[in-house]
């Protein structure tokens, strides 16, 4: 490309494009609009430097930045992957004491968690988890990781069951906001104790756990009840306890934009209300299913 300057303006000419005068002397004068050709040559232009970069920054292995985010993964990459996590799933659904099954339908987003973890503390005693992210599944995952070790370490330090699962999930809150991170999830977890002599169910959210007594017949097939509690800024229960802690309910949500008011995460909604404390169940000789 030429430049040329002529009284206070300057002409660009280049191949196979119309010279093009812009005025130097008054910058507030927008410049001329590109035609097509003009602008297809200036994408072109533009890919081609980019691709140059790129080449250099694959060809320089001493000023890789060891920090930053890795590649992503290709789509046959994370079917794979997928596919490898499901089967270690089912895996340690089978090693555990009870009789344990997993059936998943992950949503475009992929916020959500599920945790299976046999022998827990000893041969039989289990663990299972499911956590719904929203606005990003960083917390869930996060709780996935670090919940159960929690509780693992609380109740070897002596503490009872409910006091080991309120702890945990604090311990699980505090961290994730040590890490800055910034979305939220609903938390749903079940510690089966002695191979389920001894079940307790604690969630903070919406996440639910049914329990299922064969023992109590209606209409000739085993009784279902609800164990968790849904924690939403519309149920009335939680409208009033979000109100009284200074916070407001707007259209049925949370400052009017989030459904939950109780879970993991979520800080910034935490000082108009939003919770982790939980909600916590003992039950014993029954099938409980879990549902995020």
């Amino acid at each position: 490309m030429h430049l040329e300057r002529r009284a206070g303006r300057v002409r660009a000419r280049a191949s196979g494009m119309s010279s093009r005068e812009v005025d130097v002397d008054n910058p507030s004068t927008p410049p001329p609009r590109l035609s097509l050709v003009e602008q297809v040559d200036a994408v072109q232009a533009r890919r081609a430097a980019l691709q140059g970069r790129v080449l250099e920054t694959s060809l320089s292995t001493t000023d890789v930045d060891r920090s930053s985010t890795p590649p992503r993964l290709s789509l046959f990459e994370q079917a794979d992957l997928e596919e490898a996590r499901r089967a270690a799933l089912q895996d340690r659904a089978l090693e555990c004491s009870l009789d344990v099954g997993v059936a998943e339908r992950v949503g475009k987003k992929g916020e959500d968690r599920v945790v299976v973890v046999p022998r827990f503390m000893a041969n039989d005693d289990d663990y299972f988890a499911v956590f719904d992210g929203h606005r990003g599944s960083g917390v869930a995952t996060h709780a996935a990781a670090t919940l159960h070790e929690e509780l693992r370490s609380a109740l070897l330090c002596g503490e009872p069951p409910p006091a080991a699962c309120r702890l945990a999930l604090a311990r699980c809150h505090a961290s994730a906001q040590q890490l800055k991170l910034h979305d939220g999830a609903a938390a749903l977890a079940l510690l089966s104790l002695g191979g389920g002599s001894e079940v307790w169910v604690f969630n903070a959210g919406d996440c639910r756990a049914v329990l299922c007594s064969p023992t109590d017949e209606v209409d000739g097939g085993g009784a279902a009840r609800r164990l968790s509690v849904d924690h939403k800024a519309s149920v009335p229960e939680e409208q009033a306890r979000v109100e009284a802690a200074g916070g407001t309910v707007l259209f049925g949500c949370l400052e009017g934009m989030l459904e939950l008011s109780r879970g993991l995460g979520d800080f910034d909604f935490c000082r108009g209300g939003f919770s982790q404390e939980l909600e916590l169940h003992a039950s014993s000789d029954h099938a409980c299913w879990l549902a995020g």
